[in-house]
């Protein structure tokens, strides 16, 4: 439905979005944010290409499954304290996100979260993350530095791949477990502390 020229709709039980004209995108209510394993089922899937900005209201408690999925125009996003999870494959290709904040408040972030952000230069991890997932970084290929909570225990496999051009890494002594190629082609990698 179109609304004071936006459009507009559901995803989520409690939760609605617009679209405005200057191609901010509002995620409101409360509870969470849908999702779908196929982004072609995103209710605001039609329009990707008009979507420049994000605003995930405070009340919303996640960002669903391929929620911005290869929003290649999407250069700006905005997230709420009341966010607790960042569902698979949420920022996907988002390839014009250079930054992004994620709220101390968020305590899972889901594999593939932000695959391909090849132009994202910083990102924050939580501290109340306990496990970088697989993939979750993947082709982040401008990301030039990243800290790990000290209650991180897993980087999990290809969590990193592809970083090429990240240069320290210091992985704290809480880690137990680097999976497979966690860190594979960082080829700018020059320091990378590794727990006793």
């Amino acid at each position: 439905c179109r609304v004071c020229g936006r459009i507009a709709g559901t995803c989520g039980t409690k939760v609605k979005w617009d679209l405005d004209e200057e191609g901010t995108l509002t995620i409101y209510g409360t509870g969470a944010m849908s999702g779908s394993w196929d982004a072609t089922e995103i209710p605001w899937y039609p329009y990707l290409e008009s979507i420049k900005k994000a605003v995930v209201c405070e009340g919303v408690t996640s960002v669903g499954t391929s929620a911005f999925y290869n929003c290649v125009n999407l250069s700006e996003v905005l997230l709420p304290d009341s966010l607790r999870s960042i569902e698979y494959q949420a920022f996907q290709y988002c390839t014009a996100l250079t930054e992004i904040i994620i709220p101390e408040s968020v305590t899972s972030i889901s594999v593939s979260a932000f695959y391909g952000c090849s132009n994202l230069t910083k990102v924050n991890i939580p501290k109340n993350i306990t496990t970088i997932n697989s993939y979750t970084f993947y082709n982040c290929s401008s990301l030039t530095e990243i800290e790990i909570p000290a209650g991180v225990t897993k980087i999990g496999s290809d969590a990193f791949h592809g970083c090429s051009s990240l240069k320290t890494v210091n992985i704290p002594d809480s880690v137990t477990c680097i999976d497979f190629w966690a860190f594979d082609k960082c080829s700018s990698l020059t320091s990378l502390k590794l727990p006793a």
